[in-house]
Order: structure tokens, then C-alpha cells, then sequence
């Protein structure tokens, strides 16, 4: 599951989302490490969707449904190779 959070300092405006693979491991607050005295607070997102994505084989394109949380999981792990 891929979380959003934002610091609750409203003179600091850093956001992250982390990504957590159980339920149980996510957590409410987290410290802020760019301004150091703000708490990172969980945002409330968007329930989890299917998504409608069309493929082309080059034979045939067809629709294929996708669960966003995979799309989201795909761009986290995208992201932490360029890293």
C-alpha cells in the first residue's frame, strides 16, 4: 500500500509517500526530516481502484484492468532504482 504523508509544519511543505506492505506496519506520524520539528501526518487518499489500460501486441489491442495499488508499487520501485 503506498501512503502519503505531509508535514504538519505550516512552514515546511514536505510530502513523501511511502510504501508499506501490510496494513499493520503503516503508521499515523512520522518525523519530518527537512524541517526537524514538524510530524509527518498520514493524508487520507483515494480508496484503491481498477484502472482500465489498453495493450497492443501488435496483433490486437485489448483492455486489461489493473489494480492502482500495482501501478503505484510499479512507480515506487521505478523510482528507488534511479535512486
Amino acid at each position: 500500500m503506498m501512503i502519503k504523508y505531509v508535514c504538519n509544519n505550516p512552514d515546511c511543505n514536505n510530502n513523501i509517500s511511502k510504501y508499506y506492505k501490510t496494513a499493520k506496519d503503516i503508521v499515523g506520524f512520522l518525523d519530518c526530516g527537512q524541517c526537524g520539528t514538524g510530524k509527518l501526518e498520514r493524508t487520507i487518499g483515494a480508496p484503491s481502484a481498477k484502472s482500465t489500460q489498453f495493450i497492443d501486441d501488435g496483433n490486437q489491442a485489448r483492455k486489461v484492468e489493473v489494480m492502482n495499488a500495482v501501478v503505484e508499487r510499479e512507480q515506487q520501485r521505478m523510482k528507488d532504482k534511479e535512486e
